[in-house]
C-alpha cells in the first residue's frame, strides 16, 4: 500500500509516495505528520501504538523556547504556514508583467531585480555573520558558518549574470530594498541569534517555494532557467531548511517570532514588487 501526504502537510519540496508497508516509509509520514502537520492530522493519521513501536525510527525536530505556550506548532513550519497564502499568491506575479517560467520577463526587469538583490545579499551574508558570532554552540556556528558560505556563492552566481546580462552590481539600493536590509541588520545587532533566524527564514523559505513552484513550467530556452534551477534545487531546500532548524532550535520569545517573520515575508514581497514597479510608466 502505498501513500503520499496531504499538500498541507508535505508543503516542502515535491510530492513524494511512501510505501507503508515498510517501516521507514511509515516512520517518514510519522515525522512529516508530527513536524508540519495540524493537531487534526495528528489524531487522523497518528496511531498511538504505531508511534510507540516507530519512536526509536524518528528524527523529528523539537523546539524549546521558540515553541511557547503552543509548543512546535510556534516553530519555522507553523510561522510559514501562517504567512504563505500572501506570500504564494504574490510571489508569482512579483516579476510582472513578464515571467522567468516563459522567457517573457522583460530583460531590464531581471537586471534590476539581480543587481538589487546583490545589495540585499551582501546585508544577508553580513546578518549571517552576526548570527554565527553570537551562537551560543559549536552546531550552530558550524551552521551559520555553511549558511554564509552558500550565501557568498550566491553572489558570485549574480556575478556571473552581471557578466552576461549587463548588470550593475553597485547599483543604488531601492527604498523596498533598504527598508529590508536595515531591518536585517538591526535584528542581527540587537537581538539573539534565534530571533535573527527568524527574520531571516523568510527569504530562504519563499525563494525555495518560488523555485520550485516555476520549476516545472520554464521552458528549456528560457534566459531565466539557470536562475529558476538554482532556487529549484534540493541543494536550496536544504539551505532553507537547514536555517529553519536552526530557527526552531534556538527560537526566542514566540509572539516577537512571529512579528519577525511577518515583518520580514512584507519586506520581501515589497522588495519583489519594486524591480516591476520601476519599469511601470
Amino acid at each position: 500500500m502505498s501513500s503520499t501526504c496531504p499538500l498541507r502537510v508535505r508543503w516542502r519540496g515535491p510530492p513524494r509516495r511512501y510505501d507503508l508497508a515498510h517501516r521507514a516509509d511509515r516512520a517518514r509520514v510519522y515525522e512529516q505528520v508530527l513536524t508540519e502537520g495540524t493537531d487534526d492530522d495528528v489524531r487522523l493519521y497518528v496511531v498511538l501504538a504505531e508511534l510507540i513501536d516507530l519512536c526509536q525510527n524518528l528524527c523529528c525536530r523539537t523546539t524549546s523556547a521558540a515553541g511557547g505556550r503552543d509548543g512546535s506548532r510556534r516553530g519555522a513550519a507553523s510561522l510559514w504556514r501562517a504567512e504563505s497564502p500572501a506570500g504564494a499568491g504574490r510571489s508569482d506575479r512579483h516579476f510582472a508583467p513578464g515571467n522567468p517560467a516563459s522567457g517573457e520577463l522583460a530583460r531590464a526587469t531581471f537586471a534590476y531585480h539581480v543587481g538589487q538583490d546583490a545589495v540585499f545579499l551582501d546585508a544577508f551574508c553580513r546578518a549571517y555573520a552576526v548570527a554565527l558570532a553570537k551562537s551560543p554552540d559549536r552546531d550552530g556556528l558550524i551552521a551559520f558558518r555553511e549558511l554564509l558560505d552558500a550565501a557568498a556563492d550566491e553572489l558570485r552566481l549574480h556575478t556571473g549574470y552581471a557578466a552576461r546580462w549587463g548588470v550593475d552590481l553597485h547599483q543604488a539600493a531601492d527604498p523596498a530594498t533598504s527598508a529590508y536590509t536595515n531591518f536585517l541588520l538591526a535584528v542581527a545587532a540587537l537581538e539573539p541569534v534565534g530571533h535573527i533566524a527568524a527574520a531571516m527564514t523568510p527569504c530562504m523559505r519563499l525563494y525555495a517555494y518560488l523555485g520550485q513552484q516555476l520549476a516545472a513550467h520554464t521552458k528549456p530556452e528560457s534566459p531565466y532557467r539557470e536562475w529558476v534551477d538554482t532556487y529549484a534545487s534540493a541543494d536550496f531546500e536544504a539551505l532553507a531548511r537547514r536555517l529553519e532548524v536552526l530557527l526552531d532550535r534556538y527560537g526566542g520569545d514566540h509572539d516577537r517570532l512571529a512579528v519577525l517573520y511577518h515583518q520580514a515575508m512584507e519586506l520581501e514581497l515589497r522588495f519583489f514588487d519594486a524591480a516591476s514597479r520601476r519599469e511601470k510608466p
